[in-house]
């Protein structure tokens, strides 16, 4: 029997005592653009060894042997027959998640897998079910969590400077997928408007509020994008318990296509991304575009009359540590594979916000009737 399925048999603890002999071995599902970075941030780290990768493009594959120096494979089982490995990253289309972190888990291998938590109910609770009772890391890829201008405002909910969480609001406004990304566009590849693209904001929203979420209720109006199989707009209210509310304010049609990829270029398109945090102390405004927060402070002694605490300014600093913070989720997450950790963001909670999504898509199919997070896992 070979050390793979060796592996497979111990159990969590005797798999990663072993990944700290020595470098952690990663492998990467789907060197597309996602893919390709997370490879060339694994390379960087001092106590990680890109093994081998997947990309089904033959051209493609070509490529990226030459850059990186590693085997690039068609078939992600025929990568896994032939190297051994401490973690896998899946980066393939949303439909792949489910199968392949089953495989990887049966196999003992540690898996960073991309949001969403699979594309149905069924998915998410079967990833989550065999890592836990297989003893073996999976972390979803929720990056967001890792990124400053998400951190930082959970830094001062944690610390008191807010009060209790009563509100959040998110205006999102992205650019719409082109006709070349067909898959994000495909329910069945992707799982949908909430799963696909939305799936980091209702995970921050539960995130920062902190507590349990218990209803949500989400409208949307006539499509514009012809060739989307989903809506192109939405606007969700999430219920949690204790009465705080967060809303997600969504529209694909309100923006052009930029000229450019800066920041500055991308919101003279209309591109917005800001949120607002209401507790009972102040509040916090953050505009991504712009890499600022605004902090009020409430009350003044015992007088209540909102004014500015401070004004937290981060342009210098480089984008994906802002809001898309890839970089140090990596190397968070080959550090605790490394150590035998748990993982940062837990199969439990991932799953809470794929079920939350997945409320979300159900009562836009409603015409925005309120559904309750457990009537969703009821019907399954």
């Amino acid at each position: 029997m070979d050390r793979r399925h060796r592996l497979g048999s111990l159990g969590y603890r005797e798999t990663y005592r072993r990944a700290t002999m020595d470098k952690v071995r990663v492998g990467i599902i789907g060197m597309g653009a996602f893919g390709t970075n997370e490879a060339e941030i694994v390379q960087d780290l001092p106590n990680a060894e890109f093994v081998a990768g997947v990309r089904r493009t033959p051209e493609a594959r070509i490529a990226l042997q030459e850059r990186f120096g590693v085997p690039v494979y068609a078939d992600w089982l025929e990568m896994l027959d032939k190297h051994e490995f401490d973690l896998v990253a899946i980066a393939a289309t949303n439909d792949t998640h489910r199968y392949m972190t089953e495989e990887l888990i049966k196999r003992g291998i540690a898996v960073h897998c991309q949001k969403p938590m699979g594309i149905t109910l069924e998915d998410a609770q079967v990833m989550r079910d065999a890592a836990i009772e297989a003893g073996v890391y999976l972390q979803i890829g929720f990056e967001c969590r890792y990124s400053l201008l998400y951190s930082r405002v959970k830094e001062m909910i944690d610390a008191g400077e807010l009060g209790e969480i009563v509100q959040i609001y998110f205006n999102y406004s992205p650019g719409v997928w082109t006709l070349e990304s067909a898959a994000w566009k495909v329910k069945a590849s992707s799982g949908g408007l909430f799963a696909n693209k939305l799936n980091h904001y209702v995970d921050i929203l539960r995130w920062l509020v902190g507590k349990p979420m218990t209803s949500v209720a989400c409208t949307c109006a006539p499509k514009i994008v012809p060739y989307y199989e989903f809506t192109d707009n939405a606007n969700s209210t999430y219920n949690f318990e204790g009465g705080a509310i967060a809303h997600i304010l969504f529209n694909q049609t309100c923006t052009a296509h930029p000229n450019g990829t800066t920041d500055a270029e991308c919101y003279r398109a209309g591109h917005r991304l800001e949120y607002t945090v209401v507790g009972t102390h102040g509040s916090a405004f953050v505009d991504i575009w712009h890499r600022n927060i605004r902090v009020v402070h409430n009350y003044q002694g015992e007088k209540y009359r909102p004014e500015m605490a401070r004004y937290e300014d981060y342009a210098d600093l480089p984008s994906w540590k802002l809001y898309h913070n890839v970089n140090e989720e990596t190397a968070d997450i080959v550090n605790r594979v490394q150590r035998g950790d748990k993982e940062y963001i837990t199969p439990g909670d991932a799953y809470l916000s794929t079920l939350a999504c997945l409320a979300a898509d159900l009562s836009m199919e409603r015409n925005g009737l309120p559904i309750t997070l457990e009537e969703v896992e009821a019907q399954g």
